[in-house]
C-alpha cells in the first residue's frame, strides 16, 4: 500500500469515527491548558498555585462544561447504534418467542395427557399401598436414627414416625396427579393465549378439519 493509500485509510478511519474524536478532543482540552499554564509558570519563576492559575486560557466555569460536551460526543455514538439495531434486537426477540411457543402438536398431545389423568385418577387401593410403605420407611428410619443416637425406642415415637410416613407417601399420588393436571391445563392456557408466531402459536385462519380435534379436546377439558 503506498503512502497516498495509507492517509485515504487513516482519513476515512476518522471520518467514521469524527465524533468520537471530538469528544476526547474536548476532554483534552482542559488537561491541556492545565499543563500549558504550569509550564509558563515554571518558566517566568512563578510556579505557584496563583501564577499557574492566571496563565491558565479557559475560564474555570468553561472546563466543567467542556468535559460534559466531551462526554457527549462519546455517548453519541453507541445511542446511534443501538437505535440502528432496534430492528435487529426485534427480530432476536421473535426468534425467542418460537422457541417457547406451543406448537398445535405439542397442544393435541397435552389435550390427550390431560384426559388420561382426568380418566386415571389415584385410586384407594393406590393411596392405601403407598401409606403403608410410608408406614414401614417411617418406622424403619426412625429405629435406625434412635440407634445412632443411642436413644430408647418407644411405642409412642415409633408410633408418630409410621403416621408421618403414612401421610406424607398417603398423598404423593394425589399430589403427582393434580401437579400433572395443573401443567397440561397451564399449558394449555399459554397455547390459547400466544400469538402467531411462523409456523408456531395460533392459526388465524384454521381449516376445519384442522380445528376439529381441538375444539372438541378443549370442550372435554
Amino acid at each position: 500500500m503506498s503512502l497516498a493509500d495509507q492517509f485515504k485509510a487513516l482519513a476515512h478511519g476518522a471520518g467514521e469515527h469524527k465524533t468520537e474524536l471530538a469528544g476526547l478532543g474536548a476532554l483534552m482540552a482542559p488537561s491541556v491548558d492545565e499543563l500549558q499554564a504550569h509550564a509558563r509558570a515554571a518558566a517566568a519563576g512563578e510556579y505557584n498555585k496563583p501564577g499557574v492559575e492566571k496563565r491558565t486560557v479557559l475560564p474555570h466555569v468553561a472546563k466543567p462544561l467542556i468535559e460534559t460536551v466531551g462526554l457527549g460526543g462519546l455517548m453519541i455514538p453507541p445511542a446511534v447504534n443501538l437505535l440502528t439495531h432496534k430492528t435487529a434486537m426485534a427480530a432476536c426477540l421473535d426468534e425467542l418467542t418460537k422457541l417457547g411457543a406451543i406448537s398445535d402438536d405439542e397442544a393435541r398431545r397435552s389435550i390427550d395427557r390431560l384426559e388420561n389423568l382426568e380418566q386415571s385418577t389415584p385410586t384407594g387401593g393406590q393411596v392405601a399401598r403407598y401409606g403403608a410403605l410410608g408406614a414401614g420407611t417411617g418406622a424403619l428410619m426412625h429405629a435406625v436414627g434412635r440407634g445412632i443416637e443411642g436413644a430408647p425406642i418407644t411405642r409412642r415415637s415409633l408410633g408418630g414416625a409410621a403416621a408421618t410416613g403414612t401421610l406424607g407417601l398417603a398423598a404423593l399420588p394425589l399430589v403427582r396427579a393434580g401437579l400433572d393436571r395443573t401443567m397440561e391445563k397451564r399449558k394449555l392456557q399459554s397455547y390459547l393465549a400466544q400469538e402467531h408466531v411462523g409456523n408456531y402459536g395460533k392459526n388465524p385462519n384454521p381449516e376445519p378439519a384442522a380445528a376439529a380435534p381441538l375444539n372438541e379436546g378443549f370442550q372435554k377439558v
